[in-house]
């Protein structure tokens, strides 16, 4: 039996640690198996045989296996055992296995192709087998472009072309199989959101040092691509849009290494909404940019606060960003509390660079201490900020603090500062007389006035005040001797007056009952204590300042006075009330009595006939019955489809004839919302109110009642009865309409005529008779 000795030799087919144990063909670990020494020549050859075959089942590293990556369009790759999905970690770590995969060749187990240079220029063509796998490596050269007939090389997997003079990628979604794309050390500017589409195996992108100072929106996003590795480092970015950041993909590293970024902007309208889904993230790296602060999520199209939370998995890399520590880094690090309690990355160990107190202070210090206090924001004079004033917003007690305290004011300041927190004021220490209306009181929580000269509480500023005020505090200020009777909608502690006593008599009764109404609350405060002093000069407790105590008796003047008040404002309101939703029907009846007292001046027509034309029934009655019975006793009738001249508009023919007739009579048909019915009624109602005709004629044609009329003044006609109805069963409508007509005018012409021909007659005779 010879002892085997483990050469370079016996062991080539093991280099690279690629190696691994299938249990299918031994139960022992293959290092056991290298250290087992077998004492004759067949042990050496089972040996290897066994070595051979679990290589060539098994081509990944030792504990690793072959897998597809699930939710991925990469290929078949070597991962780290029972670990194959995009979205898990493993090995109790943060890197998700996809980031630990590795390609089932070796790099120098592809065929190398050669580049040929066709131009002095830099153009090229690659040349070699176009049916196996291959690689394409060629750095430090001058070309221009990729070689123009690289999609006949359909198996290409490697392509390191660095250190060239490429300036623009160009097509190459040809090369679904290609693995990895070293394009750093270029001339390259643009990258479109389509460069980069069909590259379906593409796992490693190298950008790195180009001259690239665009990206177009969603350029990693697109859902054929499964690019893990991206890197852009020395650049010329100034901007990046924030779909090239929060890529909704799965992806290991994203890098932004040393450009010159200084905002993060959403160019293409991202938005980031409750019911949208955020895969895992990656780690994205901006250090070494112009950032000068946290990146505003929420002005980049993240709905609120809340759906921040969807790209906590994301790790964004900006530890070296001099961060301003202030309210408006607040809401995102309250946000991110709960993560900083479960996990923690190196990249975390922010710190604050402003203002001077937190200089140096690492952030996920002030949010494991939850010193969320510490995070406020001065407001400058240019915001409303009152001279030598100390005004800031802080976020984490939800105020806006502004400190007036020892300036010897003798006013309250007149504006304040605008936020979106209520205000907490102090204006302690000063000489401030009165409690002044102004228009910051409605956002007031707080507001301290202690140890001034007021004397004055104005019921028009306690009105401004919301009533969820916490505390208004009066204290040290005993010049106070009356308060207005707008107190009473607040309660005692919502006051810190100390020792308070009022001046109390029958005018201020009210007093007594406000404490007593809260005396459970008052009893519990201990920054009160309410007295009355009596017109006598007595002291005694507010709430024992009764009516009786005060010897008020109520005087039935003012009761009376009071109660007539009421009832006459109930009434004229009544009054008002009726004339209001009757006016139509008032003016209506006041018309009718008027007409019998007025006299108006014969026209052409004697009336004008409004009516729907295109009903059918309507324009046969009229034509065939209405119209000839007026005609035939003399009346002269203006029928708008008869009269009116052909192409004269129809609005000025409508004034023209209304104007010259005596009546208007009006059909009521169903469709009264008819637009030419419209401008007819319109008119004369407007004709009838200057009284310019004498009366407007209504027939009910299609027996419409009250309900279904939407003119109101039509709808007042009906109310009143002022309306002829069709379906007279007496049988009489065209009798009574020439009633309300009275004599038609050549009625009235014959009937002059005749009279004057009669005086004529009767002077003849007269002056035969004197003769």
């Amino acid at each position: 039996m010879t002892s085997v000795k483990r050469t370079n030799t016996d062991l080539r087919h093991v280099r690279d640690g690629r190696q691994n144990f299938n249990p299918m063909y031994t139960k022992l670990p293959l290092h056991e198996i290298i250290r087992y020494e077998p004492k004759t020549g067949f042990g050496f050859i089972l040996l290897t045989s066994v070595i051979s075959l679990v290589i060539s089942t098994n081509p990944c590293p030792y504990n690793y296996a072959v897998c597809k990556i699930e939710n991925s369009t990469l290929p078949e790759l070597c991962c780290i055992k029972d670990c194959c999905n995009v979205e898990s970690s493993c090995l109790n770590d943060y890197i998700r296995c996809v980031c630990r995969t590795r390609t089932l060749w070796d790099k120098f187990d592809l065929t190398p192709l050669d580049v040929e240079y066709t131009t002095v220029r830099g153009s090229s063509v690659v040349s070699g087998r176009d049916d196996i796998k291959a690689r394409l490596e060629h750095t430090d050269g001058y070309l221009n472009a990729l070689p123009s007939n690289i999609c006949q090389y359909q198996l290409l997997l490697y392509i390191d072309v660095s250190n060239n003079r490429i300036k623009e990628i160009g097509n190459i979604s040809c090369l679904s199989q290609l693995d990895t794309l070293d394009l750093s050390e270029n001339r390259i500017s643009l990258i479109n959101n389509h460069t980069f589409q069909g590259l379906v195996s593409l796992r490693k992108l190298h950008l790195a040092r180009n001259r690239i100072s665009y990206i177009e929106p969603y350029s990693w996003s697109h859902q054929t691509s499964s690019i893990l590795e991206i890197q852009l480092d020395d650049n010329e970015l100034l901007n990046i849009d924030v779909t090239n950041v929060i890529i909704n993909r799965p992806f290991c590293e994203l890098s932004y290494v040393r450009n010159k970024i200084e905002n993060v902007v959403n160019e293409a309208g991202w938005k980031l909404t409750a019911a949208d889904t955020i895969v895992q993230g990656g780690m994205v790296q901006l250090t070494e940019n112009n950032l000068t602060g946290i990146i505003n999520f929420l002005e980049l199209g993240v709905e609120d606060i809340a759906v921040f939370g969807k790209i906590f998995s994301y790790g964004i890399d900006m530890h070296d960003v001099p961060f301003r520590c202030d309210c408006e880094m607040e809401p995102f690090l309250l946000m991110a509390e709960s993560a900083l309690q479960m996990i923690w990355r190196s990249y975390f160990n922010m710190s604050c660079f402003y203002p001077e107190e937190l200089l140096h202070r690492p952030v996920p210090d002030l949010v494991r201490t939850r010193q969320f206090d510490l995070l406020i924001c001065d407001i400058p004079k240019t915001e409303n900020c009152p001279y030598n004033c100390s005004c800031y917003k802080q976020p984490s007690k939800e105020r806006v603090v502004v400190n007036c305290s020892g300036l010897g004011l003798n006013k309250m300041p007149e504006i304040l500062p605008r936020e979106d927190l209520p205000l907490e004021i102090f204006l302690d220490n000063n000489q401030i007389t009165d409690l002044s209306p102004r228009g910051y009181l409605n956002r007031t929580k707080k507001l301290s006035l202690t140890n001034n000269t007021i004397t004055t509480l104005h019921g028009s500023a306690l009105n401004q005040l919301p009533i969820n005020v916490t505390e208004i505090d009066l204290r040290g200020n005993p010049q106070i001797r009356d308060l207005p009777s707008d107190i009473q909608y607040f309660k005692p502690s919502n006051f810190r007056f100390g020792e308070l006593i009022i001046n109390c008599d029958c005018s201020n009764k009210w007093y007594g009952k406000w404490i007593k109404i809260n005396e459970y609350e008052q009893g519990k405060d201990a920054n009160n204590s309410f007295w009355c002093r009596t017109t006598d000069n007595v002291k005694v407790a507010a709430i024992d300042a009764t009516e009786d105590f005060l010897e008020c008796k109520e005087s039935m003047i003012a009761t009376w006075i009071s109660v007539s008040l009421a009832v006459l404002t109930s009434l004229v309101l009544g009054i008002s009330l009726i004339v209001k939703i009757f006016q139509y029907e008032i003016y209506l009846l006041f018309r009718t009595f008027k007409n019998k007292y007025k006299t108006y001046p014969d026209r052409y027509y004697d009336v004008y006939i409004s009516y729907d034309e295109t009903v059918h029934e309507i324009n046969k009655w009229i034509m065939k019955e209405l119209l000839p019975s007026l005609e035939e006793d003399g009346y002269r009738v203006c029928i708008p489809s008869r009269d009116f001249d052909v192409g004269v508009s129809r609005q000025e023919e409508i004034i023209h004839s209304m104007g010259r007739s005596n009546f208007v009579l009006v059909l009521l048909s169903k469709n009264e919302r008819d637009f030419i019915w419209d401008l007819e009624w319109k008119q004369t109602w407007y004709l009838y109110t200057t009284y310019k005709i004498r009366n407007i004629l209504l027939v009910n044609f299609d027996m419409v009642d009250y309900d279904s009329v939407n003119n109101p003044v039509l709808r007042a006609f009906v109310r009143l009865g002022m309306y002829f109805d069709f379906a007279n069963m007496k049988q009489t409508l065209i009798a009574d309409i020439k009633e309300m007509l009275g004599c038609s005018g050549r009625a009235k012409r014959r009937l002059e005529n005749e009279f004057l021909n009669y005086i004529s007659r009767f002077n003849k005779h007269d002056m035969l008779m004197s003769r």
